[in-house]
């Protein structure tokens, strides 16, 4: 399953709820003001490409429910994740990999891979525009941690490219 462009906001439980070894691929997005913005578990895969993740009570949640399964695993790419009461919540034998992820500070888990973290003041960095999407305060003064993502390439789930991360602004 592929999601994209897609707006997930003030959901009074979870925004997603990924199980059952499911897999799933989502593609700039943005989850706010929920509950949980993204809960991922029972062997199941995720991989998020330029979504924004802010304002959550809880912001990734990977576990596991049933006891058939193991722990999920999440791959975060290019994205925005802050001002959540937790933004990650993995249990102890969860997987969160956050490559060239910007985070508003940096975090502390044996469950989490980081590669490449843009740690900074996302709230100096970012406004809302109308549709509250995060855009840069100014193009021209956004630090070089947020200015642009990884370069990425391959194919989504459903065979479609994966947009190149690099040509945009870290969280889309």
């Amino acid at each position: 399953v592929v999601i994209k462009n897609t707006i997930f906001e003030k959901m009074r439980d979870k925004s997603l709820s990924i199980g059952e070894q499911s897999k799933l691929d989502i593609i700039n997005c943005r989850f706010a003001n929920s509950n949980y913005a993204i809960a991922v578990k029972d062997l199941s895969k995720v991989r998020i490409f330029g979504s924004s993740i802010y304002n959550n009570n809880f912001g990734i949640a990977v576990y596991r429910k049933k006891p058939i399964f193991g722990s999920g695993v999440v791959t975060v790419i290019g994205g925005l994740v802050w001002d959540n009461l937790r933004n990650f919540v993995p249990d102890e034998n969860a997987k969160i990999v956050l490559d060239n992820t910007g985070l508003n500070k940096n975090i502390i888990s044996n469950n989490i891979k980081k590669i490449k973290l843009r740690i900074g003041n996302i709230n100096k960095e970012y406004k809302f525009d109308s549709n509250s999407n995060p855009i840069p305060v100014d193009k021209n003064k956004l630090s070089t941690s947020f200015l642009k993502g990884p370069i990425t390439n391959g194919k989504d789930l459903n065979g479609n490219y994966l947009p190149n991360l690099s040509k945009y602004n870290i969280g889309m």
